[in-house]
């Protein structure tokens, strides 16, 4: 046995499959490590591996070549110095033989094995996003008063479907104005005929705008030209424009309760589909694509502060917990849900077979307007992925307190109290003020008259 293993060391065809394995299983080990650190494509470190083994009986053939002579196979000189002149070489061929069938045997199980060739499903890799150059920028709205509608924000906004276009309301001294914005432009333009006008929302080809009034729900073309009515009645709230030209919105119910809607564009004709609780609302609400339900904020106000995205069907109301403490949904076209929370927007992937979140949530955007007693934030998302917002903290209503300024800016307390103070109007001599309570735990919006002096 002794003698068969000196013979193997002496066997050039022999050494140089040992030294070919190892070598080759270190390069595979050193470019399974290294490679994928520079991002390299999974091809180029299985072409490296075919290519080994294909060289390993190339390499065995030019050995044995050189252990072959002209006039046959002849053993080193070595070899006859044995000691045991009745080793043959038959044997030791045989070995080899073996050697060299089980080397290459290895080289194929560890190609498959760094491969994944014997797995019939091939585990399951994330595909890598394409690098996206973010582009930040800001637009001045100018001055502006927190709007006097639902939620108290400074702006309502929106987004055209393709990202090119904003709109925005903007309100002075109680008067409110709808703006249109081409984002490659330096400023925007008004509306006509939107006096007065929240809410906006584009159509899904961005070539009309809609909006609320006092007296119903209007329609305006982008390129100009007036609104025109579509839906007589009261203002609408958190509407949404699909892509089956219906505009599904919230509209009041009771005075403190408000439902959602739905109206065909071109005939106007409405469908009711929910009332909220007595003293709470359903806003915001959100088509789901190919399916009879819609996403919506339910807002409790009694008490107030309790905001949840919930699934409801349009055929029998029946309500589903999507996200617990969210409020604002919007579904992108990545299949993501979008909502906000804490002044964040938060993303999460959404399954719009079970209406359920797959996944934690997680932040994508902080510093963004919005009002949790209402259910409300002022931001909008394009399916190109723009996303605008304004800029800041959550409104607080329940610590309003009326002051006096004067023209050099100095402030004094007018009254101690503090509430939801919304309105205020002072009498002509200038002694008492007027005001409305937006205490939400009320079920009546009472005006309440003080004393200054």
């Amino acid at each position: 046995m002794g003698n068969l293993f000196e013979e193997l060391k002496r066997r050039k065809v022999f050494r140089v499959a040992t030294v070919y394995t190892v070598v080759a299983w270190l390069i595979i080990q050193i470019a399974g490590e290294v490679l994928p650190t520079f991002d390299t494509p999974q091809w180029v470190n299985q072409t490296i591996i075919i290519v080994l083994i294909l060289g390993f009986p190339l390499a065995i053939a030019l050995a044995w070549a050189f252990e072959i002579r002209i006039e046959g196979a002849t053993p080193d000189r070595d070899s006859i110095k044995s000691s045991n002149p009745t080793l043959q070489t038959h044997p030791v061929n045989y070995v080899i033989l073996f050697v060299l069938v089980t080397i290459l045997f290895f080289l194929i199980s560890l190609t498959v094995d760094l491969l994944g060739i014997e797995d019939s499903d091939p585990p399951f890799r994330p595909p890598t996003p394409d690098p996206v150059d973010e582009l930040r920028f800001t637009i001045n709205l100018g001055q502006t008063d927190l709007i006097d509608a639902i939620g108290s924000l400074e702006s309502h906004i929106a987004l055209s479907n393709d990202g090119s276009s904003l709109a925005y309301v903007v309100q002075i001294d109680g008067n409110r104005q709808l703006f249109l914005r081409s984002l490659n432009d330096i400023s925007g333009y008004v509306v006509p005929n939107s006096t007065n006008a929240i809410f906006p929302v584009f159509s899904p080809d961005g070539n009309y705008i809609s909006f609320s009034k006092f007296d119903g729900l209007y329609i305006s073309p982008v390129e100009g030209g007036s609104g025109q009515r579509i839906v007589e009645g009261r203002r609408w709230y958190t509407p949404f424009w699909d892509t089956n030209d219906r505009i599904i919105g919230s509209r009041r119910a009771a005075p403190n309760s408000y439902g959602v809607l739905e109206v065909d564009v071109s005939d106007g004709q409405l469908d009711i589909f929910s009332s909220a609780e007595p003293i709470g609302a359903h806003l915001s609400p959100v088509p789901i694509t190919g399916r009879e339900f819609y996403l919506t904020t339910s807002v409790s106000w009694n008490p107030p502060g309790s905001v949840n995205v919930i699934a409801v069907s349009k055929n029998d109301g029946k309500e589903s917990l999507v996200v617990s403490d969210g409020f604002s949904p919007h579904l992108t076209p990545t299949g993501h849900l979008l909502f906000t929370r804490s002044g964040s927007i938060w993303a999460v992937p959404f399954d719009s077979e079970t209406l359920t979140v797959d996944g934690t949530p997680v932040p994508v955007e902080s510093g963004v307007q919005m009002n949790s007693i209402d259910g409300i934030s002022a931001y909008a998302v394009s399916d190109n992925g723009m996303l605008a917002y304004v800029m800041g903290d959550e409104i607080e209503i329940d610590d309003r307190q009326l002051v006096w300024v004067d023209l050099n800016g100095n402030v004094e307390i007018a009254l101690s109290e503090k509430s939801s103070f919304f309105q205020a109007r002072l009498s002509p001599d200038g002694n008492k003020v007027a005001v409305v309570d937006l205490t939400y735990v009320n079920t009546n919006r009472d005006i309440w008259v003080y004393d200054l002096l």
